[in-house]
Order: structure tokens, then sequence, then C-alpha cells
């Protein structure tokens, strides 16, 4: 079969079809040619099986086009026999609304195969698209010369200044802020002079009895503009955004009462550096840009100019504990969960926040990482966003503690509870995470909305947002030290892993002991509860699963066992999924074999041509094999 994204194709009266390229020269078969521009897939054939009939063959033709998700053309029989008729010539595409019309006629003179007659609808090649000219800022091709000589001849002595961090930024970006201002106040004046002159344009046609649908030709109203909204106005989606960030009830947090209680030698910035500055820019390599349109790439070609500028503003930053206002902005763009979305919540923001923000927050993030890496402050179970720790490390451990209770000599089970916090990195409270760049935290969804304000949750995007967060978990462990259950301290009876806001807890016991390990888990999940309550994070109960491992003979006999669950709150039971039952693998010889028709779907599906695929074969021949030798797969695969 094409790909839906070749441009072009081409389709032979034998059922061959071959994507893209020339055609060879002597094919055969009688191959007739036809290039064409479709995203749609023609397949034309004398199968030799009558679609009449109740046939293997027959059957066999019908199932390989639903698996393919082919329609059949439906021109009628194509091969009269006698006083009957049967359907062996098909035509088949897997977009129907191609087709226009489908016939057949008598053939003339001796043929016994009727003509077939099908109107499809294809874009021609003899006229090239027509390119519109439209200009855009080429960042990669600015001279680096030429804007470093530029940004020399600027006065950059305000920085050294006592100014604060807001006001010294304000006067960077002064003269971007006020080309900005022009240029959206040209926009608005060029889409004003736009409507009048359409509005003037159409009731002139209608006053003269003009032809009103050429002029709607003329400028250009007639095509249908895609609604990439759908429906939805910008402010509506970014309020929905934004509200899960919103608490009335979150407080500022009154940092010097918590100063003054903090102890001396806690963690102090140092200095930012012009050597901070210029690894913190090399780090990232996204151009992506925020509202003041200023990409990566052009910082770095200008450090050489405004290393020291840059390295006052972000210790500024610092020393006065300012997160300047300007880069607290984050930008939406919007990405769709549905092909035709019916709700806001069928879109997903991913946010834009400014390049220099980041870089300050890259600064931030190495400092304070450095020193509660060597303090050892960080939960050892943590696997999140930590160096030689990944979500593989986390799976290893769990695999293997499993593992291990299976071949013990007990045959343990390991009950796993799994944790699902709603929401979690939008629900953090700055009062409680103290950091001051959190408070004031903007968004605005492309530039036709309101800003919104939002007063929860880790900015999306940022650099910081996923260390803050392990921050703000970091002390789930003393909840679990703290909470006691009936066996006494819970840490020396269960285990737990941690991969951001993925929380897993789990026990191993024998079976005798089941319902005292519950018991156990059932304590440590609301240990759990009562530390999201406290830090104003929503435990998911329906989200959260509960899951029993353990070899093939211990789980199958936990049907005698009268299990609830695990309690999470008071009352409130996380049920054993049955979903997965026991963590052995199926038998080679348990394997149910492929069908013909499941291993020419897979084949066909092959992309490349001649790059070794399936058993080393290059793909085009195992195509060639699917379709004119399947039994050859069979013996090959099963």
């Amino acid at each position: 079969m094409p790909s839906r994204s070749s441009d072009t194709e081409e389709v032979g009266l034998d059922g061959t079809l071959a994507e893209g390229g020339e055609t060879s020269q002597g094919e055969a078969g009688g191959v007739i040619p036809i290039q064409v521009s479709t995203r749609s897939g023609i397949v034309m054939s004398d199968l030799n099986a009558n679609l009449l009939s109740s046939s293997q063959d027959a059957a066999f033709v019908r199932e390989l086009a639903c698996e393919l998700n082919l329609k059949l053309i439906d021109h009628g029989p194509t091969h009269p026999v006698g006083d009957s008729q049967t359907w062996i010539d098909v035509i088949y595409t897997d977009d129907d609304n191609v087709v226009l019309s489908s016939n057949n006629t008598m053939a003339p003179f001796s043929s016994r195969h009727n003509l077939i007659d099908v109107e499809i609808e294809f874009a021609t090649l003899a006229k090239p698209r027509v390119l519109h000219d439209f200009t855009y800022r080429d960042f990669k091709s600015i001279r680096q010369d030429e804007l470093l000589t530029l940004l020399s001849s600027c006065d950059w002595l305000f920085v050294a200044g006592d100014d604060s961090v807001n006001d010294k930024l304000e006067q960077i970006c002064s003269n971007l802020m006020k080309y900005q201002a022009l240029a959206a106040d040209t926009e608005q004046r060029i889409k004003e002079a736009r409507e009048s002159f359409i509005h003037n344009r159409i009731f002139e046609a209608l006053e003269n009895n003009k032809n009103v649908w050429s002029e709607l030709r003329y400028v250009t109203l007639l095509p249908k503009v895609h609604d990439e909204l759908h429906g939805f106005t910008p402010d509506d989606l970014n309020y929905h955004f934004a509200s899960v960030s919103i608490s009335g009830s979150e407080r500022d947090a009154n940092l010097e009462d918590i100063l003054s209680k903090a102890g001396a030698g806690g963690f102090k910035f140092r200095e930012v550096t012009f050597f901070n500055v210029v690894l913190a820019v090399a780090h990232f390599s996204t151009q992506a840009k925020s509202d003041e349109g200023i990409p990566q790439s052009v910082i770095a070609k200008s450090l050489p100019v405004m290393d020291v500028c840059l390295a006052g503003i972000f210790s500024t930053s610092l020393s006065s504990g300012v997160f300047p206002s300007v880069w607290k902005r984050a930008h939406l763009v919007l990405l769709k969960k549905k092909s035709i979305p019916s709700a806001v919540s069928d879109f997903r923001p991913i946010a834009l926040l400014s390049f220099l923000a980041k870089v300050l927050e890259k600064i931030v993030y190495d400092q304070i990482l450095e020193f509660i890496s060597s303090h050892r402050l960080l939960d050892s179970r943590q696997s999140g966003f930590r160096q030689d720790h990944s979500t593989q490390t986390a799976l290893l451990k769990i695999t293997e503690d499993i593992r291990e209770g299976i071949d013990s000599k007990q045959q343990l089970l390991t009950i796993l509870l799994l944790f699902d916090f709603s929401k979690a990195f939008d629900k953090i409270s700055p009062s409680k995470l103290l950091q001051k760049n959190l408070i004031g935290q903007n968004e605005l969804l492309r530039s036709d909305s309101d800003w919104l304000t939002t007063n929860l949750g880790v900015p999306q995007g940022s650099v910081l947002g996923p260390f803050l967060f392990m921050l703000y978990i970091n002390d789930l462990s003393e909840a679990f030290v703290k909470f006691r259950g009936p066996k006494g301290v819970l840490e020396s009876s269960f285990d737990y892993l941690l991969y951001a806001d993925d929380l897993q807890v789990y026990a191993r016991v024998d079976r005798d002991h089941l319902h005292e390990g519950i018991d156990r888990l059932s304590a440590v999940a609301r240990a759990v509860s009562a530390w999201a309550s406290e830090n104003v994070l929503h435990l998911n109960v329906q989200k959260t699963q509960s899951i029993i491992f353990g070899s093939d003979n211990n789980v199958s006999k936990l049907q005698e066992y009268d299990l609830l669950g695990i309690e999470v709150q008071d009352n409130v039971y996380v049920p054993f999924t049955d979903c997965i039952t026991e963590a052995t693998e199926i038998p080679a010889d348990e394997i149910p074999p492929f069908t013909e028709g499941e291993l020419i779907a897979v084949t066909l599906s092959l992309k490349g041509g001649r790059e070794p695929g399936l058993n080393g074969m290059p793909a085009e021949v195992l195509r060639i094999v699917a379709l004119q030798r399947p039994e050859l797969l069979l013996e090959m695969y099963n």
C-alpha cells in the first residue's frame, strides 16, 4: 500500500501499485502507469476470487481488505459466465470519498471481462503549486559582527547602578518594547483598513448590481478559513488552563518569620559570573521564542558584549530575591487531544517562556543542586530528574524486588500500591514551597486573550519546575517515619519509589501473612493521604491502583481470600486489579500462531526499501512475497 504522505502514486491495472519514482520500462502484465497527485491509495486487480460467492478465496480477500481498511468500489459483476456472473475484477480504495461514480458495461469484441468505468477525483500535476511571498525574520542569518557593533554602541552602565532588577530589565528592553508596541499598532491599523475596504467593496457591489460572488473572490473571503480553536474563544481556553492553578485561599508566605528561624549554615546564592552565563546559554538548543521574540541563537551571538550586562542582571535578581515580572509570563500554544475538539478539556497547552528567564533558572538550578547534592538532602528513592537516575532505574529496582520475592524460599507475594496525584505540578502551594519567583505567575493564550495571574503550581516548561516539585515532595518520607501502625515504625516494613509525582509503595509478605501486609500498606496509604491534604495536593483515589505480584502457584490461590483492597482513606478502599495476576512469561508453545491475513497486513505496512527488515530480508522483497506467495510468510514466522 502507498504511504499517505506520498505526493505521487502509480497505479497498474494488473493490481500493482508503486510509490513515487519513475515507471520502469518493459514491465510484465501490461502495466499502464497513471501518475496522479493524491493522498489516497488505489488497488486495481483481477483477483480470480468471486466476491459474489462464499468461497475460501473470496473470504480471504474480504478479510485482507478489512485488515488493511480498504473499501470495495461497487461497480458490480464484471465477468459473465453463461447465464451467471462473477465479480473477480475489483478496485479498492482507502478513501471512498474520492470516488464520484462507478459502473461497468459489456466490452466490445470477444472480451470476457466487462469494461469498468470509475470516475475518481484526482488533483493533476500539470499546474504547479503557487507559492505566495511572505516575510520572516531569519535569526540564523544574523551577522554576529554587525550585531556586536550595534550592541557595543549602547550604554550599559546602568546595569551597575542600584536600580531594581525590574527597572534594569525595563531599560534593556525599552527599545524592543517600543518596537513591539509600534508593530502591534501597525498590525491593528492594517486589520481595520482591510475590514473597511472589504465592507465598502461589497456594499458597492450590492448597490451597483455587480457580481457579488466575484467580489467575494476578489477580496479572498470565499475560501474556508480553518478555525484552529474550533469555536472556542482564546479567553475561554486560557481561563480553563489557568483555573487549575488559581486558589482564593492561597496566601503569601511570611518570609521574614521563616528566615528568622533559619540556621546560619543554610543555602545562599553566589554571584553570577560570565562563565556561569555562557554555560547556561550553551545548555539550551531550542529556538522557541516567547513574547519578546528573541531565540537562543541571538543571545549566544551577543554574549561577547552582553556578558557583563546579563551577569549583572542575574546577580541583582538573586541578591534582591526578585524574579523579574516580565519573565513570569508564559505564552501558551495549543495542542489538540482529539482531531475535532468538542470541549476545552480536549486541548492541552505548551508554555513558551522567555529564554533569558530559562537561563536564570538554569543558573539557580545548578547552584541549588550543588548544595543539595553535597549535603545529601534529596530522598535516595527519588529517581526523577536526577543524574544517573531514570524511569529505567526505578523500574529495574521494583522489578528486581518482585523477582527476589518470587524466587525466595518463602515465595513471597509483593503488594504494590500506585498513587495518583491529580495535576500535582499545577497544585503546588508557593507559600509552602517558599519560592518568590512563583508568586505572580502570568499566562496568555496567543496574543488576543487577557493575561491571567496564577498563584499555584510550578511554571510549565520551566527549568526549575520539575526540580521544585522534587523539593516539594521530598519530605514525604518523614510522613512514613512519623506515622506508626500496629507494627511500629513502618519504614522498616515496606519500601517505596518516587519518580517526580509518581509514588509506588510496596511490601513483601508470605501468603499466610497477606492480610497483615495489606493492613500495613493501608496504614502507609492513610499517611500519604494525610500528607497530601496538608500539602494541598489531591490524591485521586479512582486512578490509584493496587496489584499483588507473585508466582503462578501463589497467585492462583488468592481466589480463596476475601480481599477488600487497600484502605487509602477512612472506609475508602482501592480494590486489587485483575489486569496483572502473575510475573511469569508466556511459554513459547502457548503463543498463538500468526494468521496469513495478520502477516500480510503487517508486511505490507513495513516502511523502507532495500534496508534489512524482518529476518534480514529487505522490506520491498517482503512485500512482494506477501502479495505473491503468502504461504512462505507462515513458514518463516510460525
